[in-house]
């Protein structure tokens, strides 16, 4: 079908229009994408300087720490399983054996936010008093001197000398990962213990392979998803632990042993202050005193009969969260922009 010729000319017109308008909108997609990029690296930067000024002037709370920290490895050894990338089994002279956790497989940006977790989450249990996490520390390595290119690990692939910053961690000796023991074995309070810490730490990946058993006793490893921004006002992880499915025995009754760690944490106002301190090194200010403020609620949510309360417990972190979007400009914003678009779709 042939159009007039001044249809045509219109319709061309248009056209041309309409072009303009995807070329500049694509060109403008663009500029925000690589802004996006920009951004992002900068953030990565910043995080990379944090966590290198964290390693020079990294707090230990035992002297484990402080071996793991300073002494060299003598033999390296890699790993089977596990998708983070080069973790390594390692002697460290004069102090046993560790595991080391690179996290070579996964994007800079998150390799430094697993790795910033995992430290983490060992405090949080450290400070509270679980005895659940092997001592674990932030190490800088220096592949070429530290590990042997003979071992073919994934750590030392180069002829250079280069520098990599991972998770260092105490390998715990004549122990059965989970996957490995009968889970009706399990104390009760064992399982009530690990069950309330990674409700504390929001933690999303509790399964069989994430902890061993030695003497009846749970060794808890394997962080990197913990402590995220994402979850730290989220009451309802417990589909997370499919393993350790005791909710029922904490509404009933938290075992007496536990209360009492509990209630010490909460009473000791300077281990509170410390441990925010080296958290917000870590995670930032702001996701730290989240997670301070997740643990209290979780204690507030126990009444005197050692009964926990679930929807208490959600009640209390949603009038939080609302709290904290209230006083934050940006969230603000962010809430407005998405009423906006709600009133739209209407």
């Amino acid at each position: 079908m042939k159009f007039p010729e001044n249809l045509e000319k219109k319709f061309q017109e248009a056209r041309e229009r309409v072009s303009g308008f995807v070329d500049e909108k694509a060109d403008k997609e663009s500029e925000k994408s690589d802004e996006k990029i920009k951004k992002m690296e900068l953030e990565t930067e910043d995080q990379l300087k944090r966590l290198e000024y964290f390693i020079k002037n990294q707090k230990t709370t035992s002297p484990k720490e402080q071996l793991l920290r300073t002494n060299n490895f003598e033999t390296t050894n890699k790993i089977l399983g596990g998708v983070e990338g080069g973790t390594q089994f390692v002697r460290i002279k004069e102090d046993g054996n560790a595991v080391f956790k690179p996290y070579s497989m996964v994007p800079k940006d998150q390799k430094i936010n697993y790795i910033q977790r995992e430290r983490a989450a060992y405090l949080v249990n450290q400070f509270i008093g679980f005895d659940l996490v092997p001592p674990t520390v932030i190490k800088e390595v220096l592949i070429g001197s530290e590990f042997d290119a003979k071992k073919k690990s994934f750590l030392a692939k180069t002829n250079e000398d280069k520098y990599e910053i991972g998770v260092l961690q105490e390998f715990v000796e004549n122990s059965f990962v989970g996957t490995e023991y009968d889970r009706r074995k399990i104390p009760k309070n064992e399982a009530v213990k690990i069950f309330i810490y990674d409700i504390l730490i929001a933690n999303t990946d509790r399964h069989l392979g994430n902890f061993l058993m030695k003497n009846g006793k749970i060794i808890a490893i394997d962080h990197g998803n913990s402590m995220t921004q994402k979850h730290v006002y989220n009451p309802n992880l417990f589909k997370f632990q499919p393993d350790f499915a005791v909710l029922h025995i904490i509404q009933e009754s938290i075992p007496d042993e536990i209360i009492k760690i509990l209630t010490n944490f909460k009473n000791n106002e300077i281990g509170q202050k410390i441990l925010e301190e080296q958290l917000s090194e870590l995670l930032g200010s702001e996701i730290a005193n989240a997670y301070i403020n997740r643990i209290k609620i979780f204690i507030y949510c126990i009444d005197e009969n050692n009964k926990f309360d679930a929807n208490k417990f959600t009640e209390a972190l949603e009038i939080v969260s609302k709290e904290t979007r209230k006083n934050d400009p940006i969230k603000k914003e962010m809430d407005k922009e998405i009423i906006k678009m709600a009133f739209k779709s209407v």
